[in-house]
């Protein structure tokens, strides 16, 4: 992840001057659809290592929410912010908000935590694998 959020914020910062060249700013964006497919190939695995198998559909169903939610934002952006601004506030805008998901993952230890699952039933008993017979 620390890795797609690098890729973005580069982009991010690239992006504005991209545009006047037109074959950079279209492998600017192929680059950001790379960087958005990356992350939704992630957060399973992700959301399943943190939170468990009883948990982690739970997550993930508001994470794919979350989407809908930024995208309301960049609509509410637009229409709101940039009148009063430039395109190039809201990419360094954005580009601030990579920067803090950089030091947020930074910090980030993307582990199961066991203890407080077990405590609200969140872990699934493992069953013994039954042994194969061969004759």
């Amino acid at each position: 992840m620390i890795i797609l959020m690098s890729i973005q914020l580069a982009n991010s910062m690239l992006c504005y001057w991209a545009a006047y060249v037109p074959s950079l700013f279209f492998i600017c964006v192929l680059v950001n659809y790379m960087v958005i497919g990356g992350m939704y190939a992630i957060f399973p695995s992700s959301v399943q290592n943190c939170f468990g198998l009883e948990f982690g559909p739970q997550i993930y169903a508001q994470i794919l929410i979350g989407g809908f939610v930024s995208s309301l934002l960049i609509l509410l952006s637009t229409t709101r912010l940039l009148p009063a601004t430039s395109f190039v506030t809201l990419f360094y805008v954005g580009s601030l908000f990579q920067v803090a998901t950089l030091i947020f993952l930074y910090f980030f230890n993307e582990e199961l935590d066991v203890e407080n699952l077990a405590k609200r039933d969140g872990l699934k008993p493992v069953e013994p694998e039954k042994p194969v017979k061969t004759e």
